[in-house]
């Protein structure tokens, strides 16, 4: 299986995918990745005769489970270093191709198999003279799901939307893993995850990799939920098998010696120069922002050379000179992708990681987390009808400002700052959830108000953040366009009160006087 698929999938991935963190040349790093996940989920559960291996009867159920396993690592290792979901798909079509032995094969319009460069992957050190073949089957490639009539429709699924059961012995969507429970009534909105087949199959990577003593690196855009995926999966750890983790966030700014102390502080002596969490216990170490602290006159970067130190040598010396030898210690880490003051990580560090790319969430996703979270806060606050109603509405429109204002808005040298993420879409939705029910209006008043709460609450955010009047101008005309095509309201008769001379329409000068806020204390009545 190596010999046959790794070397021609490591060339497609370096000539058509754009990696999300560069990785060796070679392909050793996600070569690498590949042992250590096909390990992890395999050979270690093998390895115990009361388990997987009690339940194979026949050789060719063997065969199954290696076949199909190696086809789940390869795509989350080789192929799991995309940056975009185009790239994931890409590798999709190039696995199913290669696995099915048609690479020299007619595909489509074309003679042979070709790349989206055009490469073809005919080689004779592509396909590997008397390669071994299989029958075993890949992940399908279609599945049948319900459009919003009830219709069964054929929707395209990758090798990305499905797992490997092995006890089941079968293809298990991550969709089934989904955790259905509602929100909490009583959760603060900053702290709400909303789980979607994401989240389920980065956590069960991550979960994979600690469990089984590898370090894992998620990279990804600001604002994926890097962080808050690792931090939550940390906290929730066996109290009994885990000490709890340490977290430590690298900014531009950071040295060694502060690195060194963050972690230091955490460990205990258990003998003469070893250290460690309580005896009997791990410690997961993770490191935010890896990628940020500058780097010195050498080009190197301080706090991560401690870091590489440690995992060379299992160890650092401290401040006498000694030798620090620590046990049972993992490190795990985010970082955003390199670029915009981020530098790239040597090779020597990263080579020691699990690489996995967290990739932005398509709309269908982002649909579903801030659809969820805001039919929870209407309904856990008793809000009109009227107004949930307005759910779906509400979050196209702030999708649509948010894509159009990442592709109209670029940044330049002197709009440095014009960099929206899913924090801004966020941001939106956490100002819409201030409103108190209690207050509002039902019928068209009250809606007429949550349309202008949310008018107010995506200029605080995007508006506020443009420096000239040209794009000041294009973005108020287009909130104007998009209270017509999603809320299909007038936006000067909605802002008609603002209209202080009386021509008919509302300028940016006049709707600076739209405010939101609460201007008492909490312990007031009339806090509104």
């Amino acid at each position: 299986l190596f010999d046959w698929l790794v070397p021609v999938s490591i060339r497609f991935m370096k000539r058509e995918i754009k990696e999300v963190a560069e990785t060796t040349y070679e392909g050793t790093n996600v070569a690498v990745n590949l042992m250590r996940t096909f390990k992890s989920l395999l050979v270690e559960q093998l390895a115990d005769p009361k388990g997987l291996i009690a339940s194979i009867k026949r050789e060719s159920d063997m065969e199954k489970h290696i076949d199909s396993c190696f086809v789940f690592c390869l795509a989350w290792s080789i192929g799991g270093t995309a940056n975009s979901n185009e790239g994931r798909l890409a590798f999709d079509e190039f696995v199913r191709v290669a696995y099915k032995g048609e690479l020299d094969l007619p595909h489509g319009d074309n003679t042979v198999y070709q790349g989206p460069s055009g490469e073809k992957y005919n080689l004779p050190e592509d396909i590997p003279e008397g390669h071994m073949t299989t029958s075993t089957p890949l992940p399908p490639d279609e599945v049948k799901t319900k459009d919003p009539e009830g219709n069964l429709v054929p929707t395209r699924t990758t090798i990305y939307d499905f797992r490997w059961n092995v006890t089941k012995s079968e293809w298990v969507p991550w969709e089934n893993d989904i955790d259905k429970s509602p929100i909490p009534p009583e959760m603060a909105f900053k702290q709400i995850i909303v789980p979607t087949v994401d989240t389920v199959r980065y956590l069960f990577l991550a979960d994979l990799s600690i469990q089984y003593n590898n370090p894992i690196l998620f990279c990804g855009p600001t604002g994926t939920g890097k962080s808050v995926y690792m931090q939550g999966h940390l906290m929730g750890m066996d109290k009994e098998k885990w000490a709890p983790p340490n977290f430590v966030g690298f900014s531009a700014k950071t040295s060694s010696n502060i690195t060194q102390y963050l972690i230091d502080a955490k460990l205990d002596k258990r003998r003469k120069g070893y250290y460690g969490p309580p005896i009997g216990k791990r410690i997961a170490i993770m490191v935010d922002d890896l990628n940020m602290p500058q780097k010195e006159v050498y080009g190197a970067q301080p706090p991560i050379e401690l870091l590489r130190q440690y995992m060379d040598h299992g160890g650092w010396y401290d401040r006498e000179n000694n030798f620090r030898n620590m046990q049972d210690c993992l490190f795990v880490a985010a970082m955003g992708p390199p670029g915009g003051g981020r530098s790239p990580i040597t090779q020597r560090y990263q080579r020691h990681y699990n690489l996995l790319s967290i990739v932005e969430f398509d709309s269908k996703a982002l649909e579903h987390i801030f659809g969820t979270i805001l039919a929870w806060f209407y309904k856990t606050k008793e809000f009109p009808k009227d107004i949930q109603k307005l759910q779906k509405s509400v979050i196209a429109a702030t999708l649509d400002v948010y894509n159009t204002s990442i592709s109209k808005l670029l940044p330049t040298p002197a709009k440095s700052h014009y960099t929206f993420n899913l924090r801004d879409v966020s941001r939106v939705i956490e100002g819409l959830t201030l409103q108190k029910a209690e207050g509002i209006k039902t019928g068209l008043g009250g809606v007429g108000e949550h349309y202008r709460l949310w008018v107010h609450e995506t200029l605080r955010v995007f508006y506020d953040r443009l420096v000239d009047d040209e794009d000041r101008s294009w973005f108020l005309e287009y909130i104007k366009e998009l209270t017509e095509t999603h809320f299909g309201q007038n936006f000067n008769e909605l802002f008609a009160h603002l209209d202080e001379d009386g021509d008919g329409t509302v300028d940016a000068e006049e709707l600076r006087h739209c405010m939101f806020g609460d201007f008492m204390g909490d312990d007031e009545p009339d806090s509104q």
